[in-house]
């Protein structure tokens, strides 16, 4: 699951995988000085066994500034993007601009644990993010476009939630999709839900289970229409969740009153994760072999599907073991003509830094950018 320290790892939990202690990242943290930083992807790690909470997850002990803009904020749109602030080995929330080549900037404050997770909303008002606290649990917080009023939104409102991560905005931007995490009685993993928080109430409603924590979902993203969601769902071999046996692309429907039985949409071979809705196509976007979940030389590419399983398309064709880079993180840009999403650099079969790229979807075309960043998104 977390771990210690940042190599190049960013996701949460055990199939989110481990923040694994490592030399050779430190140094590379000394070398990307302003630069905004760089993820990837490890074999995942588990926590230690522990006793399940019996309270509600508290939020953090400090309260971060209400009203104040971050500082020296490039001009809008802005790339928003996960990455270790200069000289830090805890990530934050960066901001740069759509050519990523404005010093970036932290946009969100100081909290007691990692931020990641980040999302622009669809109208470009306000992102989401989440902290993830080095207790291994999380919340999910919204600010404003200039990272003014952070809020901490979502929380685990009783045991056994542990983890409320990966925020997506709806299309109206009227709710917040979240993935809810639990702990089981024996102190490993328990079920995960999607659930669907409204951003004026703050009510919470979970839309779909995964029976126990042999299966998580990660990465939901809904379609435009507000009637599905596509999330990533991983099969291990127990729910001590260090080994996976799966890895597939996902439907259920946003309606909690209905059969929230997973429609998978992929060949588990392409251990597919990280999906991403068109803007207005019936189209979804995903990563075999995922840099948020795999950090080694597997063979990563891009691909897109429609919604019933059909036209499944290749859009990139990078052979890593010449080229030394993996794609993987990919959002489509607001207006659904691009992609932007993170390349892992690739060296003697392990992701030691992460570009990120605008990928042209019809061709393919993979154009770097010098700054080092994860899960980034565009402004609209």
């Amino acid at each position: 699951m977390h771990g210690d320290l940042p190599i190049i790892r960013h996701r949460t939990r055990s199939a989110r995988s481990a923040l694994l202690a490592s030399v050779a990242m430190l140094a590379m943290l000394n070398a990307c000085g302003d630069d905004g930083g760089s993820t990837s992807a490890t074999q995942p790690t588990k926590p230690p066994t522990t006793v399940p909470p019996t309270t509600a997850v508290s939020s953090p002990a400090e309260e971060p500034p209400t009203t104040a803009p971050a500082a020296g904020l490039p001009s809008e749109p802005r790339v928003l993007y996960e990455w270790y602030p200069a000289g830090e080995t805890t990530k934050s929330i960066i901001v740069s601009d759509e050519t990523l080549a404005a010093p970036p900037a932290r946009v969100v404050p100081e909290t007691d644990g990692a931020a990641v997770h980040s999302n622009w909303s669809h109208d470009g008002s306000t992102f989401a993010w989440e902290v993830l606290r080095n207790d291994d649990t999380a919340s999910v917080w919204t600010a404003n476009a200039d990272g003014s009023e952070p809020t901490e939104l979502a929380v685990c409102e009783a045991a056994p939630c542990v983890e409320m991560s990966y925020p997506s905005f709806s299309h109206d931007d009227s709710q917040l999709l979240v993935t809810q995490y639990d702990r089981a009685a024996d102190g490993n993993w328990g079920q995960s839900h999607l659930v669907l928080v409204d951003l004026a109430t703050g009510e919470q409603t979970v839309i779909a289970s995964t029976p126990d924590g042999t299966t998580s979902f990660y990465s939901a993203t809904m379609s435009p229409d507000g009637t599905q969601v596509a999330a990533a769902l991983e099969t291990y071999t127990d729910n001590t969740q260090n080994v996976r046996t799966n890895a597939d692309i996902v439907l259920v429907d946003t309606d909690p009153a209905t059969d929230d039985t997973p429609a998978v949409l992929t060949d588990p071979a392409l251990f597919a994760g990280f999906p991403r809705w068109h803007p207005t196509d019936d189209r979804i976007l995903f990563a075999s072999w995922d840099l948020d979940a795999y950090q080694g030389d597997e063979a990563s590419q891009l691909y897109t599907i429609t919604a019933d399983g059909s036209d499944l398309t290749q859009i990139t064709d990078v052979d890593y073991t010449t080229t030394q880079r993996r794609p993987g993180e990919a959002n489509w840009t607001p207006d659904g003509q691009r992609i932007i999403a993170s390349i892992g650099v690739v060296e003697s079969g392990t992701v030691v830094d992460v570009k990120i790229a605008y990928i042209d979807p019809l061709t393919g075309k993979i154009t770097e950018t010098t700054a080092s960043g994860a899960m980034p998104s565009l402004q609209p």
